[in-house]
């Protein structure tokens, strides 16, 4: 058994093809999600729907201004560090300084955003939101160390790092629910300790795992915003419109409502992980291949997302009326048809990521900028139309249509670019049908 096991790892850590690497990064994202269940559930029944909502309102504006802070550049390392493997380190220093700085004027800016945007929030809770900016300098020097793993293509190492924060998340959940501390904010800032202490560990294995010079240069830097804002100026939109709608929800329909919208969140995006998968290992292989292969290895990625996407939407949908109760208690039934919205929603979020993996591996941030940019318009439109009247419901259905919107356009304008590698013929499906099933006997064979 343990000779079985360590072939099974020297497999994954030797083999390049883009189904393995694929295979390995989706088992770690159903992992994931897995995790990000039992967390959602935890804090579901540790703080009811009010409770909930109002940790969901301390997090959620810090974590918008957290991603928008990193001014694109874990991308821009991805991309690097596949270029350059040997020098993922120095890319990885001038990385952290670039977040650093550029991370305080975002910390002064939510200071003061945080007492207008949450309005309907108890001034303990806006008070701890404001304590909460502190994560962002903390992601900021912890959160980048793991991203050129996926560059140098250490996807066996990248996947088991990326699962110790929501391990993390589960330990501070467990311990408030063993010891009946029923407090948001205490909650929220214990997590930042312990996030902060395991940062420190990973970045120091990242460090001696990849060796090698660590010094910033002022070149790197340039060429990693070169590479970064442009990317972050296409996907400025798509970051806002993940947590539009729970901004708003938190600014004027209040906590419980919050907390039930949060819920619903908690289950749906149970569909994103394994299709994200997709979109990490295809940004970096895309990137890496000849511009003559670029536009197959993007077909291949987007089709295979499509196909998941659809299927893992459809059955989280239509077992959101059984999982609402079963996993947050009987106080979250209303948010079931919420959820089942949102389900749909989030299998179409999920393959934006596809498509935006493949829009960076083309160098067109652009399009990214364009398409986003007519969804956030979308959903502010269908926001102010809709919350006041359905609330929930009208938010749900917001994000479907608003994320719709931008795979329409991201779609058509990587058929501009990879023009017929974009499609396949009946002929080629076949094939990859059955080259899929020899790899999968030829494993099979193998451990025998």
């Amino acid at each position: 058994m343990i000779l079985r096991m360590r072939r099974y790892y020297h497999y994954i850590l030797s083999s390049s093809s883009f189904g393995s690497a694929l295979a390995l990064t989706m088992g770690a994202n159903v992992f994931l999600a897995s995790l990000s269940l039992i967390s959602g559930t935890l804090a579901a029944r540790l703080l009811g729907p009010i409770g909930r909502g109002e940790l969901a309102a301390i997090q959620t504006i810090p974590m918008l201004l957290a991603m928008l802070s990193t001014l694109g550049v874990p991308d821009a390392l991805v991309y690097y560090s596949a270029r350059e493997p040997d020098k993922a380190l120095r890319w990885l220093s001038s990385a952290v300084c670039i977040a650093s700085l550029g991370c305080l004027p975002f910390v002064i800016i939510g200071y003061f955003l945080l007492p207008l945007a949450l309005e309907a929030q108890r001034s303990v809770i806006i008070q701890a939101a404001q304590v909460y900016l502190l994560w962002l300098p903390i992601s900021a020097v912890f959160g980048f160390t793991i991203h050129p793993l996926r560059g140098r293509n250490e996807l066996l190492v990248w996947n088991v790092l990326r699962i110790v924060p929501p391990l993390t998340w589960i330990g501070v959940l467990v311990f408030h629910t063993a010891s009946s501390q029923r407090d948001p904010v205490g909650l929220s800032q214990d997590f930042l300790i312990w996030y902060s202490i395991t940062g420190v560990l990973t970045a120091g294995f990242v460090a001696i795992r990849m060796r090698g010079g660590w010094r910033p240069s002022t070149e790197r830097m340039r060429s990693l915003l070169r590479f970064g804002l442009p990317n972050m100026l296409g996907t400025l939109p798509a970051v806002i419109n993940l947590r539009l709608d729970q901004i708003l929800i938190a600014g004027f329909l209040g906590p419980k409502l919050l907390g039930l919208y949060v819920a619903s969140l908690a289950w749906s995006n149970a569909v994103v992980p394994l299709v994200n998968a997709i979109a990490a290992v295809l940004l970096p292989r895309a990137a890496g291949a000849s511009s003559e292969k670029r536009g197959a290895v993007i077909a291949q990625g987007t089709w295979l997302g499509l196909a998941l996407s659809v299927v893992l939407a459809g059955i989280a949908a239509v077992l959101s009326p059984v999982i609402i109760p079963l996993l947050f208690g009987d106080a979250f039934k209303p948010a079931i048809p919420t959820a089942i919205i949102l389900c749909l929603a989030s299998g179409v979020s999920a393959f934006n990521q596809v498509l935006t993996a493949a829009i960076q591996s083309l160098e067109r941030p652009q399009y990214l900028f364009i398409a986003e940019g007519v969804g956030v318009i979308v959903t502010l439109l269908l926001l102010w139309l809709l919350l006041p009247a359905f609330q929930l419901i009208g938010a749900a259905i917001t994000s479907l249509l608003g994320y719709m919107v931008v795979s329409l356009l991201l779609g058509v304008f990587i058929g501009r670019e990879t023009g017929p590698s974009l499609l396949f013929s009946n002929r080629e499906i076949s094939a990859l049908i059955n080259r899929f099933r020899e790899r999968i006997f030829a494993q099979s064979d193998d451990s025998k």
